[in-house]
């Protein structure tokens, strides 16, 4: 979500999807949910929530994909991309480190970022939350319109 001053692994992801940086994606996804909504819910387990309970924050889950076509509908821009299987990110690894090392930037896509992205639960459920602690997740559309609306301020 915005004010992601670092900014996070994903912020980077978000950053170069929309500068068109990023025209290879990996076969998988995340379940997204918004900072400000994890806030909100946080702040409501304080005061309704019970006390050692646990409460799943799920937004929903998403593929890199459809994230990258989210990031195209906010900038404006339609960006070919391929999706290819994480065997094939697995493999590229060691040149994507180096090619990071030699930029002096993070990379992008981290052995265990690979390993959520393909074996991540698809299926996270936030019941409880909901129900006592009123969490709504914002739709992901908005969270990355936001988002990148904040790194361009």
């Amino acid at each position: 979500g915005p004010a992601d001053y670092r900014p996070s692994a994903m912020g980077r992801v978000l950053q170069a999807l929309a500068a068109g940086r990023m025209p290879v994606l990996v076969k998988g996804g995340f379940d997204w949910v918004d900072v400000r909504d994890v806030v909100g819910a946080a702040l409501a387990a304080i005061s309704r929530g019970d006390s050692g309970q646990n409460y799943l924050l799920s937004g929903g889950w998403a593929s890199m994909k459809e994230v990258a076509l989210m990031v195209d509908d906010a900038v404006g821009a339609r960006r070919r991309r391929v999706v290819v299987p994480v065997w094939i990110a697995r493999a590229s690894l060691p040149a994507a480190r180096l090619a990071a090392a030699l930029s002096g930037v993070s990379p992008v896509f981290t052995t265990e970022s690979l390993t959520i992205v393909s074996e991540g639960n698809r299926f996270v459920r936030n019941d409880r939350a909901t129900r006592e602690l009123g969490f709504r997740a914002r739709p992901l559309h908005e969270t990355i319109r936001d988002t990148l609306m904040w790194f361009h301020r």
